[in-house]
């Protein structure tokens, strides 16, 4: 009898009671009629927090104030119980609950939206774009460098996931897990990314290391990877433009012709001259065609650059111990060899307007004649507008500059150059100052003008 009337009693507390064991969002309803469990909700409602979380730490917990989440009560409590059967409240008491989903969850948009903005997990500055899958070269061949994942969150996924764990009452959202990240396109396992390598792996056993004086660079085929395109079928084939591309820019690391060079002058001032001829000048057409081969025969060697031209040294100044220089400012020449002044005098340089004035820069003697006709610009009919014979010649540019003896010259040095008396370009010597220097000076030697 005790065992009837405890059944019956709790077939008439379930009628409208949740039964033993009822779970609803995951909180425990036994016992509780529907508006009891409304209000729990409700209550709960005002207290959730959801935490956000994703790669590399990211965690932000935002709670319903800041969501604007609230419960709205739906009926659905009403449906729940009336679906109990109250006569079968027994099989209750077995430990497996009884659990329910009851998404009465609301938010306000624009509440959520500023709590997203205020949490900054949307800050693009704080995020590290994916990176692709590469191949790398590394002690010797191309390999996989995997790629990076990056911490780049899609807004509109991320929030749909939010939206999601809000309305269905979770207390975590993952971002991961919802798959909310900005995915790489190239991953390491990519069939396409290592047939690639394996063609990479083709071209990898080849390097050059240049050297320039105490100095080396690297070439191999981690920078020889930009150079190929890939054809339909997987295979790889040599951009020669690309290659030229990268000489181009080898030679403005390594060429010193015209370059900006310090220097201390006999009167020691320390100023910079820049321009001339003179200097380091790398064959990039030679080197294109070395470097191809070096690639094809799968070369290994060490050695200078192909030059068009050569200097004294790799550091600067350049010219080294030997050299001429020509002050313009006071209408003088000194001659060093091995750092030692071997002759000096005093010259006349190009009159100072852009037809006639001597140019400034770093050149070098190219050509030595003894004696030697010179001419100016041709007028016509075999006739040019000045010449004159001169013994001693030392040309330093293509366009007729030189040393030279000038007989027509009564003085030379002081302001001569800039009264009327200046040269057509060429730098005026005494006679037996040319003489002199025309029989010391080498082809080669550098020869530094400035003012």
């Amino acid at each position: 009898m005790v065992l009837l009337a405890a059944y019956l009693y709790g077939v008439v507390v379930f009628e409208s009671h949740f039964q033993i064991n009822t779970t609803i969002d995951g909180r425990n309803m036994s016992f509780l009629t529907a508006t009891e469990a409304e209000a729990k909700l409700a209550d709960n409602a005002a207290n959730y927090t959801l935490a956000i979380v994703g790669r590399e730490g990211l965690e932000v917990d935002l709670n319903a104030t800041q969501l604007g989440v609230y419960y709205v009560p739906d009926g659905q409590l009403d449906a729940l119980l009336a679906a109990q059967n109250p006569w079968a409240w027994p099989a209750r008491l077995l430990p497996q609950p009884a659990q329910f989903t009851q998404s009465a969850l609301a938010f306000n948009d624009q509440a959520l939206d500023q709590a997203l903005a205020d949490s900054g997990i949307f800050d693009t500055s704080k995020m590290r774009p994916p990176a692709d899958a590469t191949a790398v070269f590394k002690d010797g061949s191309y390999v996989v460098q995997s790629e990076d994942l990056g911490t780049t969150i899609d807004p509109d996924k991320a929030r749909a996931a939010i939206v999601e764990a809000i309305q269905s009452g979770q207390d975590t959202c993952d971002l991961e897990l919802a798959q909310a990240y900005v995915a790489p396109t190239v991953v390491a396992d990519s069939p396409e990314l290592l047939t690639r390598i394996s063609e990479f792996n083709t071209y990898a056993n080849f390097e050059i290391t240049y050297t320039f004086g105490d100095q080396t660079e690297v070439l191999d085929a981690n920078t020889a990877i930009q150079w190929f395109d890939t054809n339909a079928d997987g295979t790889m084939k040599l951009n020669v433009k690309k290659l030229e591309d990268w000489l181009v820019g080898f030679g403005k690391r390594h060429d010193t012709v015209g370059a900006t060079r310090p220097f201390t002058t006999t009167n020691g001032q320390q100023i910079e001259v820049s321009g001339g001829s003179y200097g380091w000048a790398v064959d990039e057409q030679a080197e294109r065609d070395a470097i191809i081969a070096a690639i094809a025969n799968q070369t290994h060697e060490t050695r200078d650059p192909i030059y068009i031209q050569t200097a004294v040294n790799h550091t600067l100044p350049d010219w080294g111990d030997t050299y001429v220089e020509v002050d313009q400012s006071v209408q003088h020449m000194w001659y060093y060899v091995d750092g030692q002044l071997v002759l000096d005098t005093d010259v006349v340089t190009g009159y100072p307007t852009p037809q006639r004035s001597t140019p400034n820069g770093v050149y070098w003697i190219f050509m030595k004649k003894s004696p030697a006709q010179l001419r100016g610009p041709l007028i016509g009919n075999d006739e040019y507008e000045w010449e004159s014979t001169v013994q001693y010649w030392m040309q330093i540019t293509r366009g007729g500059v030189g040393f030279h003896d000038a007989y027509w010259q009564s003085s030379f040095g002081l302001a001569r150059w800039q009264a009327g008396y200046g040269s057509h370009g060429c730098i005026n010597m005494p006679l037996d100052k040319a003489k002199q220097f025309y029989s010391m000076v080498q082809i080669g030697t550098p020869v530094i003008i400035h003012q």
